[in-house]
């Protein structure tokens, strides 16, 4: 029961971590974007790609 917690928890926090700097590197993107002024060329997919990657290494780093 001990082990289930702590997988359960490291689960959570990893879960957590990835969605925070999922977002944070999504928004900030598309905010610098469009400060730039290239608010129609977005690539919302691109943007949300490099985020993601970014995310994955620092849920694995955290971890």
């Amino acid at each position: 029961m001990k082990y289930i917690r702590l997988i359960l928890r490291l689960i959570t926090v990893s879960l957590y971590v990835f969605l925070v700097v999922f977002g944070s590197g999504f928004v900030g993107s598309s905010t610098a974007n469009a400060i730039n002024l290239e608010t129609l060329n977005l690539n919302y997919s691109l943007i949300a790609k490099d985020s993601a990657v970014y995310a994955l290494c620092a849920t694995g780093a955290t971890l």
